[in-house]
């Protein structure tokens, strides 16, 4: 299922019309990626998410296999252990984007840290692409370009599964010769909101599909769990369901679903409370809570 968040849905829109560099941007960076005009040595072929199943098929692939990682059915990387606060995650069109203004850079590097920093949360991004052929400039025509394909690109960051140790989930460290950090990103825990760019450029003689997604909050910090193990749904925000407790249909067991499309998650527990500017009636306890996905205040 495909969700789209209403709230930013609203904020964003008036950002944009605003503004070409939104003020809150050029304090983060003054290098922000949304800041930046299309790379004028760059040739672009097609750009942009044409699509509502393109979104659907990013988010169906990352839910997909969070929720196998969640269930403890991955059996790669020496088998990996359930996880008990796994997010599922939902689009999110800030993200989406920044990614694009990224991706119409044609470079296949990572933009800055604070180069794509949003207003709620650090955000993390991975970048995969495929190269074709292009004899006689015969690619020049958007008819002529292959298919874009999510799933295959999702695949190989997924793939990097061989090069993990299930013994990581509990504490990330990196390892130079092994680079598996767009698999711990797609499977961090806390990361619920993901938006994504796309663009097929020349390369040479060559054309390149360049894909790049960026995520919120943002994982792989070092020395922090990729997810709590334990019982699937026994960890999860307390303004989620999870299996049995939700009402509607749930794609992808194991996964915590946020109730609201204002909702941001409000961890239980927390050792030092977070507060959340949320007026209205609430079904929430008392219990010390944190929220993730708002500003502290």
């Amino acid at each position: 299922m495909f969700l789209l968040s209403s709230l930013f849905a609203l904020i964003f829109v008036p950002l944009l019309c605003s503004s070409q560099c939104p003020l809150i941007y050029k304090r983060f960076s003054p290098e922000h990626s949304f800041c930046k005009s299309r790379n004028p040595q760059c040739t672009i072929f097609s750009s942009g998410l044409q699509s509502f199943q393109e979104k659907e098929e990013i988010l169906r692939e990352h839910n997909k296999y969070r929720s196998k990682c969640a269930l403890g059915n991955e059996r790669e990387a020496g088998g990996l252990p359930t996880a008990a606060d796994m997010m599922e995650m939902v689009w999110d069109e800030e993200l989406a984007a920044i990614a694009q203004k990224w991706a119409e850079q044609c470079e296949f590097y990572h933009d800055c840290n604070t180069c794509r920093e949003v207003n709620s949360y650090n955000v993390g991004q991975n970048i995969g692409y495929k190269q074709w052929s292009c004899p006689n400039r015969g690619c020049w025509s958007a008819d002529k370009l292959h298919p874009r394909n999510w799933t295959a690109i999702i695949q190989m960051f997924i793939d990097e599964i061989k090069l993990f140790d299930k013994n990581l989930v509990k504490s990330i460290q990196f390892d130079a010769r092994k680079a598996f950090g767009h698999l711990t990103q797609i499977i961090w825990a806390k990361t619920w909101r993901i938006g994504c760019g796309y663009v097929a450029h020349l390369q040479g003689n060559e054309y390149r599909q360049l894909y790049v997604c960026n995520y919120g909050p943002g994982g792989n910090i070092i020395s922090k769990p990729v997810y709590a193990t334990g019982k699937p749904c026994s960890q999860c925000p307390a303004n989620t369901c999870c299996g049995a407790s939700c009402k509607q249909r749930n794609n992808y067991p194991g996964l915590c679903r946020i109730l609201g499309d204002k909702d941001v998650p409000m961890y239980r527990n927390a050792r030092k409370s977070i507060f959340y500017a949320d007026f209205g009636k609430s079904s929430l306890s008392d219990n010390p809570m944190s929220a993730t996905g708002v500003n502290n205040w």
